[in-house]
């Protein structure tokens, strides 16, 4: 019983993406397939997600991407969720930030927690606007650049 819920449960990695495709894809969860997909493609060190409410970590963790993923963000609840997704790093950032002052934050974050180093390329998932469901943004930075 155990083996066959660990065989289906496998099925959803990346490298087998026709089972794990739904008819169409959300914006936020075609963000992050292309996310993850970049990691395999690029050497891409780390990945920093702003979330509201875990749920772009976790459409991103599904994917198993190669880089550890570091979900930034605001709420108590949403980082103790965060705990139980694969490969996510909870972490607090401040409420309200645009893209760039996300963009700043997560790299001086991770460089500080030596999760990345100068001239490393991280992505960044996120929404352009403060509000639950609203990821719409995805963007890699090459660290000290």
């Amino acid at each position: 019983m155990m083996s066959r819920i660990v065989v289906e449960a496998e099925k959803f990695r990346l490298g087998e993406p026709e089972t794990c495709r739904a008819e169409k894809l959300s914006l936020g969860e075609t963000i992050c397939e292309a996310m993850a997909h970049a990691a395999r493609d690029l050497d891409i060190c780390a990945i920093a997600v702003f979330t509201e409410t875990a749920n772009s970590a976790r459409m991103l963790s599904k994917y198993r991407p190669n880089a550890r993923i570091y979900a930034f963000t605001a709420s108590e609840a949403v980082l103790n969720r965060l705990n139980l997704l694969w490969g996510v790093t909870p972490m607090r950032c401040p409420t309200n930030l645009s893209v760039e002052q996300m963009a700043t934050f997560a790299e001086e974050e991770l460089i500080r927690r030596s999760a990345l180093a100068a001239d490393e390329i991280f992505g960044l998932i996120a929404g352009t606007t403060c509000v639950a469901g609203g990821t719409n943004f995805l963007r890699l930075i090459r660290a000290g650049a």
